[in-house]
């Protein structure tokens, strides 16, 4: 299958920047559309990384079914060790026949505390 497109829905943003605050914080999750398949969408892999000691460090890899079109991610966006830093996302699929489809661009997006 090909690619989905893969974007993010934040509950607080300052200019170009995510608000996180932990530990509760604020509401993040990354959303995407289904891609067109003949055989189907069986699920998706969805991959998060921070940037954490001048490298990217994966903090989470979810198979998501194939009904469910967005991830909570709010938790590892308000951790204290991630507030702050740079994530970036990206998301592939799994038709029905086992086959993985292309791996979407890596989207990326910076976190910033609230002042104080």
């Amino acid at each position: 299958p090909p690619a989905p497109e893969i974007s993010f829905n934040a509950e607080a943003m300052f200019e170009d920047y995510v608000m996180c605050s932990p530990p509760d914080g604020y509401y993040v999750e990354l959303v995407w559309n289904e891609p067109p398949d003949r055989s189907g969408i069986d699920h998706y892999q969805v991959v998060l990384q921070a940037y954490v000691d001048n490298q990217w460090k994966t903090i989470l890899r979810e198979n998501v079914p194939a009904d469910t079109l967005s991830l909570a991610i709010n938790k590892e966006v308000n951790d204290p060790a991630y507030c702050g830093l740079k994530f970036q996302a990206r998301i592939r699929a799994m038709d029905r026949e086992e086959a993985w489809g292309e791996w979407s661009p890596w989207l990326g997006f910076p976190t910033i505390p609230p002042p104080g």
